[in-house]
């Protein structure tokens, strides 16, 4: 399992900078049974850049990776369904 800082042989990310990438994350969350306004809710222009490319594309490597883990439980499973938009 991915600690999730580690991100191939020659790019990681500072602790500093995983903890800003989960605290972002964290405001992407919808709480449950609250009504979403995309509009008023959540930013449709974000142009920050945390992160260099480099980190960027490293990070979905490891999103990737976790996700695959997630559906390999689930089919081994054989009785939840999961759809990501």
């Amino acid at each position: 399992m991915n600690n999730g800082k580690s991100m191939g042989s020659s790019t990681t990310l500072s602790d500093k900078k995983m903890k800003a990438f989960k605290d972002y994350l964290k405001t992407l969350k919808v709480k449950t049974d609250k009504t979403v306004n995309l509009k008023k809710d959540f930013e449709t222009d974000y142009d920050h850049k945390m992160f260099a490319k480099e980190e960027g594309e490293a990070l979905l490597q490891m999103g990737l990776e976790r996700l695959a883990e997630i559906q390999d439980k689930l089919y081994a499973h054989n009785r939840y369904r999961l759809l990501i938009v």
